[in-house]
């Protein structure tokens, strides 16, 4: 059945992108690839909806069970971008927090200050 087996590329898809959302060193444009490729299989749902009424007891109870496992990845995969979101920040802030910093400074050398302290 191509509904099933385009559950399961899904699946594969949302898998590979949590491995990259995890990644700190993947590239951004595996990132949106994937994305793009979730994005485009989604459309699934509704030939699944639609096609239901059709399907044997056994294709009812594999695209069940590979809906639960696509909830669960995608509740995974939720957490994952939330945590990456407050990593992020995280070091934005850091970020920042030194910028205001090194103008503290600059402005004590065009004050004629210093920070030397051994004179």
């Amino acid at each position: 059945m191509q509904r099933f087996h385009d559950l399961k590329e899904l699946e594969s898809a949302m898998s590979q992108l949590l491995t990259k959302i995890q990644d700190e060193s993947s590239d951004p444009a595996d990132f949106t690839r994937l994305r793009e490729r979730c994005s485009t299989l989604q459309a699934v749902f509704q030939d699944i909806a639609a096609d239901r009424q059709n399907m044997t007891e056994t294709e009812r109870e594999q695209v069940h069970a590979a809906l639960e496992n696509l909830v669960k990845l995608n509740a995974i995969a939720r957490e994952a971008v939330e945590a990456e979101k407050q990593r992020v920040s995280s070091l934005l802030d850091r970020v920042r927090n030194a910028g205001r910093r090194t103008q503290l400074f600059a402005g004590l050398d065009d004050a004629g200050g210093s920070c030397n302290v051994a004179g």
